[in-house]
């Protein structure tokens, strides 16, 4: 699919350039919640949604800013667990920094839920 659209701004005393747009834009939609218990859905914390992407690096913490995880492929994500353990159900901090194929930069910072069994059900 080929889209094209052009923007022009002018203020009183200069116009801007025109942007033109192809269809190539970038995206990037991170979840908030996460359910790593074993049921083969949304076991792993991963980007939601990502198109055109040329840089992807994020990172999990826990509430005291210890990094627990980290990755580079926003297909790939974390699985809930710390050097082979399973975390305890609630709240963690993602930051997400990546590049569009467009220059769109995405520098997402927001809370993970993580629940487990029971927790879920609430």
């Amino acid at each position: 699919m080929f889209a094209s659209l052009s923007v022009c701004a002018q203020t009183d005393t200069a116009a801007t350039d025109s942007l033109t747009s192809t269809g190539d834009e970038s995206k990037l939609v991170m979840p908030n919640t996460f359910t790593p218990n074993g049921d083969g859905h949304n076991d792993i914390f991963k980007a939601k949604e990502y198109r055109n992407l040329s840089e992807f690096h994020a990172y999990i913490f826990n509430r005291w800013g210890q990094k627990l995880y980290e990755w580079t492929d926003p297909a790939e994500g974390w699985d809930g667990t710390y050097h082979g353990s399973e975390v305890k159900t609630g709240v963690y901090f993602v930051l997400v920094k990546a590049r569009g194929t467009d220059d769109v930069i995405y520098n997402i910072r927001k809370d993970v839920n993580l629940l487990r069994g029971d927790e879920q059900r609430r």
